[in-house]
């Protein structure tokens, strides 16, 4: 398992920081470094919804193929967009476009397999 460089978890832990700026911080820095140049596949709509009927037709979202890096520039508002902007997909793109960050996880989720038999 990878971890953040010593200085920014130091810096963290000295600013008293909750596990969600911790995370942030992973993604915003260890992502960036990790995945920033991957090219991904991110998801726009205008106002969020997505596989959802809209004036009486079913849209599913817009999909533009950007690096990692670009999109986290939008989430940090570096850089304007016109919509809502994620990263997801119905069949994973965990193991398509970020397969670089497995070690950090587990690819099984014990109650899962346990439940699902998979």
């Amino acid at each position: 398992m990878t971890s953040l460089p010593v200085s920014v978890s130091v810096l963290v832990l000295l600013l008293g920081a909750e596990l969600g700026i911790v995370l942030t911080l992973y993604v915003m820095i260890g992502c960036r470094q990790r995945v920033g140049s991957s090219v991904v596949t991110v998801a726009v709509t205008p106002d969020g919804y997505a596989d959802a009927v809209c004036e009486g037709v079913f849209v599913t979202p817009a999909e533009r193929q950007m690096t990692f890096s670009q999109f986290l520039d939008i989430i940090d508002q570096k850089v304007p967009t016109n919509g809502i902007v994620y990263i997801q997909k119905q069949n994973s793109n965990f193991t398509d476009e970020f397969s670089e960050l497995s070690d950090d996880i587990e690819l099984q989720m014990p109650w899962a397999t346990q439940t699902f038999g998979k």
